[in-house]
């Protein structure tokens, strides 16, 4: 097998690319976050549900999205590592349900 001065150069930047690739978490994109978090709360303020109730209202909504529940956990743990991002997600949040209020319905 040949190698030049440059491959072992090349196969390292190829290993810390996989790694990279690797170690990084896929969240939810931050719309439709927004819109399952405040489908939520909606849902949670407007049903008086159980414990057993809430998981199947929690279930609904992220089946309407199409996004497990491991991805739904994973992505809000996301958020609450950075309170920076998460007050702006949640800023998000607060508007989309404000102007759901403001619909007719």
């Amino acid at each position: 097998m040949y190698f030049n001065k440059s491959s072992p150069a090349i196969f390292f930047t190829f290993v810390l690319f996989l790694c990279f690739n690797c170690s990084k978490e896929k969240i939810i994109e931050e719309d439709k976050l927004v819109l399952i978090y405040s489908d939520m709360l909606v849902a949670q303020d407007t049903i008086n549900l159980s414990a057993a109730g809430l998981d199947s209202l929690r279930d609904a909504v992220l089946n309407k999205y199409d996004v497990n529940e491991q991805l739904y956990k994973t992505t809000l743990d996301y958020y609450n590592q950075d309170p920076d991002k998460w007050e702006v997600f949640f800023d998000k949040v607060i508007v989309h349900v404000g102007s759901l209020r403001k619909k007719p319905g």
